[in-house]
C-alpha cells in the first residue's frame, strides 16, 4: 500500500507530544476504553477490528505509515473497536483536547472533515469488495484499491480476513496468480 499522509495526519504530527512502540500482535487500546489520544502511523502497521459473540474477527482499517488511526473515535468517548498490531510498529499521538478544542482545532477539523469523505468513498468500495463472489473477484477488487500492492506475506492472513475468506483459499488463489505468472513470463522470454 503507498502511504500517502493526510491532513489531519500531518496536524498531529505538527503538535505530537508522545510516541509508541507496539511489539507484534500487541494492543495500543481495546473496544470500549475511553478515547484520551489521537494517533498517526509512523512506521509497521496498525488493525483496528471487532469481534462478533463467535469471537470471529472483523477488521475495520489496516493502516499503515502516515495513517490517522481511528479517526472515527475523535468524537467518541470510548473506542468502538480494538486497534492491534500485527508487526511491531510505531505511532506518534496528541491529547484529543489539544486538537478539537486548542488553537488548532478549526484547521484540524476541516482536515478531519476531508479525510473523513475520503474514508467513506473507501469504505463504499470495500463494502463493493465483499459484495463480489469470489475469492479471485475480491482480491482483484482489492487490488484495485491498493495499487496493486500486497502486505508483506505476514499480513496475508489479515487480507484474508479483510475479505471475508479463509487464509488458505486466499493462499491458493496467490499460489494460482504466481504459477500465472511464472508460466507468462516464461513463454515471454522464448523467441
Amino acid at each position: 500500500m503507498i502511504a500517502i499522509m493526510s491532513k489531519a495526519a500531518a496536524y498531529v504530527l505538527d503538535v505530537q507530544d508522545a510516541q509508541h512502540s507496539l511489539e507484534p500482535d500487541q494492543a495500543l487500546f481495546r473496544e470500549g476504553d475511553a478515547v484520551s489520544r489521537i494517533y498517526v502511523v509512523l512506521d509497521g502497521e496498525v488493525t483496528l477490528a471487532r469481534y462478533g459473540a463467535s469471537g470471529a474477527e472483523l477488521v475495520l482499517q489496516r493502516a499503515g505509515a502516515g495513517a490517522l488511526l481511528a479517526e472515527a473515535s475523535c468524537f467518541s468517548h470510548h473506542y468502538h473497536c480494538t486497534a492491534s498490531a500485527p508487526q511491531a510498529s510505531r505511532l506518534a499521538s496528541v491529547r484529543r483536547e489539544r486538537l478539537l478544542a486548542g488553537p488548532d482545532a478549526p484547521g484540524f477539523l476541516a482536515a478531519l472533515a476531508e479525510d473523513l469523505s475520503r474514508e467513506v468513498q473507501r469504505t463504499r468500495t470495500r463494502c463493493e469488495i465483499l459484495a463480489l463472489k469470489t475469492v479471485s473477484e475480491r482480491l482483484d477488487a482489492w487490488l484495485a484499491l491498493y495499487d496493486g500492492v500486497l502486505p508483506a506475506r505476514g499480513g496475508w492472513s489479515s487480507l484474508a480476513t479483510e475479505l471475508a475468506v479463509t487464509p488458505e483459499a486466499l493462499y491458493r488463489d496467490l499460489a494460482k496468480r504466481r504459477k500465472r505468472s511464472r508460466q507468462a513470463a516464461g513463454r515471454g522470454a522464448r523467441p
